[in-house]
């Protein structure tokens, strides 16, 4: 069974450098055009953006650049073979841009069991910020399986 005083443990990560020319591979990868604001600096300046804008899902992949979730996992004893991904959730408020520095703060803010406890689930929400303001959040539901009842 998962620790459930967890619930609330906050990680904090370092500062991240969006990279532009991740963000084209990441936009290109998921099939975004060549001519549009997310693989061409001009096309984002004629749109009236500073860089290359952001695809809406580069943000979930980075975040598990920072290791948060596999320091909370090792820390309450999660095999990472056990675990899928439930849920994916994003709330954006403002606009990110290749070039910005970005911090995610995530907190664990919910563990729960089902199916007699063959199912657990972690749920961690992720608040994201540029220079202190909130531009992201992000919510991530983990899920842990086991072969028998906890």
């Amino acid at each position: 069974m998962i620790d459930t005083t967890i619930v609330g443990r906050e990680l904090t990560s370092e500062v991240i450098t969006l990279e532009r020319s991740r963000l084209r591979l990441f936009a290109r990868l998921l099939g975004y055009p060549a001519d549009g604001v997310h693989r061409d600096l001009a096309a984002a300046g004629a749109a009236g953006h500073p860089d290359l804008v952001v695809p809406p899902t580069y943000l979930a992949g980075l975040e598990t650049e920072t290791e948060a979730i596999y320091r909370t996992l090792e820390d309450v004893g999660v095999d990472l073979a056990t675990v899928l991904n439930g849920e994916q959730h994003f709330t954006h408020h403002r606009t990110l841009h290749a070039g910005d520095q970005i911090v995610f703060v995530t907190r664990i803010t919910d563990v729960y069991a089902r199916s007699e406890g063959r199912l657990e689930f972690l749920v961690r929400d992720t608040a994201v910020t540029r220079d202190g303001e909130l531009v992201a959040e992000l919510r991530n539901v983990i899920v842990v399986v086991h072969r028998e009842a906890a």
